[in-house]
């Protein structure tokens, strides 16, 4: 993934490593995105930074992040259960919201 300046065309963010974009916090300053198909680990990216992982567990698939607020967002992290659904919120905690038995459960809620 490439983000421009288009006001100065200068490349403002490089992400090789994308593989899914999931979207854009509401502030616009950070973006989570699928990196490493082979074992999914959604990360977080900052506009003009680096990433970070979306979820601390790198033996757990984290995919399906959807943005909450401009620094909280939901993911879905396979389980032995299943896949949880989390709450996260950059470089802070992460809260269990429910757990779902099965395949990956589809998700949404409102703002």
């Amino acid at each position: 993934m490439l983000v421009t300046d288009l006001s100065t065309d200068e490349t403002v963010t490089y992400f090789p490593e994308v593989h899914n974009l999931y979207g854009w916090s509401l502030d616009s300053q950070h973006f989570a995105f699928l990196a490493n198909p082979q074992t999914p680990q959604a990360q977080i990216g900052q506009l003009g930074g680096g990433a970070v992982p979306a979820y601390s567990d790198a033996e757990s698939a984290v995919i399906d992040v959807r943005w909450v607020d401009a620094s909280r967002y939901l993911f879905l992290a396979q389980s032995s259960r299943g896949w949880d659904i989390i709450l996260g919120e950059i470089l802070g905690p992460t809260t269990v919201v429910a757990a779902v038995a099965g395949p990956p459960p589809a998700f949404d809620f409102a703002r």
